[in-house]
């Protein structure tokens, strides 16, 4: 299964470099020799740079502005990454949902008992986001609602992805 990682957006410059704006906070994404594939076929990545808010990417394969500018507009795709520590929306695709009442609640519940127990921004987030998760998972609102170690697995999971603007 490959996944969506980010698009060229536009060339850059004369000499076949394009900007691409990452759908992924995982930057090894344009590592030197990292091979993304597009519905024109493999680009292997030769350089990469952040720039404001995307990368400047030399790949093997366009070495014009022409082609370039034939380029615009393709979404790079890639083999999911394997990292135990991560939770990944590929791996949830495909969950049962069996009823959402209630997951409301339980975001509030667990985003509000967090931040009073002081927790950082991030890790509150991610209970909130756990719990709500979890309570779909079962029926009724009340009997959904997960145990605090359950919260606190996927959690652990799911806080190293969330990037909290102005916060933490």
């Amino acid at each position: 299964m490959l996944l969506e990682v980010g698009q060229i957006t536009k060339p850059h410059g004369l000499r076949g470099e394009v900007f691409v704006k990452l759908s992924t906070n995982r930057d090894e994404r344009l590592t030197a020799g990292t091979v993304l594939q597009t519905d024109r076929g493999p680009l292997i990545v030769e350089t990469s740079s952040p720039h404001q808010n995307g990368w400047i990417v030399r790949f093997a394969t366009i070495s014009t502005r022409e082609e370039a500018e034939a380029a615009r507009g393709l979404v790079l795709r890639a083999e999911p990454l394997d990292d135990p520590e991560q939770l990944w929306i590929h791996e949830v695709i495909g969950s049962d949902v069996v009823d959402t009442t209630g997951a409301g609640d339980a975001f509030v519940g667990a985003l509000a008992a967090a931040l009073d127990r002081g927790v950082p921004w991030r890790r509150a987030f991610a209970e909130a986001l756990a719990a709500g998760s979890l309570a779909c998972t079962r029926a009724g609102a009340q009997a959904a609602l997960p145990l605090a170690k359950a919260i606190a697995q996927l959690a652990d999971k799911v806080e190293p992805t969330i990037v909290v603007a102005g916060r933490d």
